[in-house]
């Protein structure tokens, strides 16, 4: 990671990997990925203790932190109420992003087809969580990129994704012990949610065929003023203006940012319309 991984031109890398103490090298190499533009995500950790900290490189700033949830949408935990219990804790602590599913995931499983011929096994734990948050970084990143060209201003930086990341995912789902409103240290800024994530840089493309031009507008125009189909996927993508409503002045901007440069369609975290 770090110089190698930009000379390949990476754009988002995941490290299910980690350790109780970061070093210069490390720290050094980290900071170089992210000067130069990538999304850099890691495994929060997994301890035998409920009080460890997040482990490095997940610590650094320049990185999401990730977690792992159960099913229930809890942290998991050894020995959680109502879920099964597992040999580990998910780290908490305030450099932690968000969660995501680290619990007995399904995955492809390569050993000795005797003793398991179907070649499935399940994952667990913050190196399993982690890729889900790389994954969903990626979609993010190469659906603005089809949005918007290379010379746009409107071009998403890593530290936006990494806002993305943070800010659309499902809050208040875990334990009301640890999951209160807004960030906290054992769920972050909440559960991830990969299709929130991409409605959110989405608004402007009502038509839901990943770019945005005057076609938007009309199919806007025909919905707003005639009562044709609502914008696809979900409403949410004619809020072009995140006045978390949709209405004439979402044509307006939109017409406005396709014919005269104005400012595109906002990031927006509002989905319920």
């Amino acid at each position: 990671m770090g110089r190698g991984t930009v000379w390949e031109d990476a754009d988002v890398v995941n490290m299910s990997i980690g350790g109780a103490e970061g070093d210069l090298w490390e720290y050094n190499n980290v900071s170089y990925a992210y000067d130069n533009g990538l999304v850099l995500v890691a495994a929060a950790g997994n301890w035998p203790t409920d009080d460890a900290p997040i482990q490095y490189p997940a610590a650094y700033p320049q990185v999401i932190a990730v977690g792992a949830s159960n099913f229930l949408d809890e942290r998991v935990k050894k020995f959680p109420p109502k879920s099964p219990p597992h040999n580990f804790y998910s780290a908490h602590g305030p450099q932690l992003d968000v969660v995501a599913p680290g619990s007995r995931l399904i995955k492809a499983a390569w050993w000795d087809y005797i003793e398991n011929p179907v070649f499935i096994d399940t994952f667990g734990g913050t190196s399993a969580a982690a890729p889900l948050v790389s994954g969903t970084a990626a979609l993010v990143k190469a659906h603005n990129r089809k949005l918007y060209s290379p010379s746009s201003p409107y071009r998403l930086s890593n530290d936006s994704i990494m806002n993305v990341i943070r800010h659309s995912a499902d809050d208040l789902v875990g334990l009301p012990t640890e999951d209160v409103a807004g960030w906290d240290q054992y769920m972050g800024y909440g559960r991830l949610n990969a299709y929130k994530a991409l409605l959110a840089v989405s608004r402007g493309d009502a038509n839901n065929n990943s770019s945005i031009s005057l076609a938007d507008v009309v199919y806007l125009v025909n919905y707003v003023m005639k009562g044709g189909p609502a914008p696809l996927p979900s409403k949410a993508t004619g809020d072009c203006n995140c006045d978390h409503g949709i209405s004439l002045a979402d044509i307006i901007h939109l017409t406005n940012y396709i014919l005269k440069g104005g400012p595109a369609p906002v990031v927006c975290y509002h989905y319920n319309y």
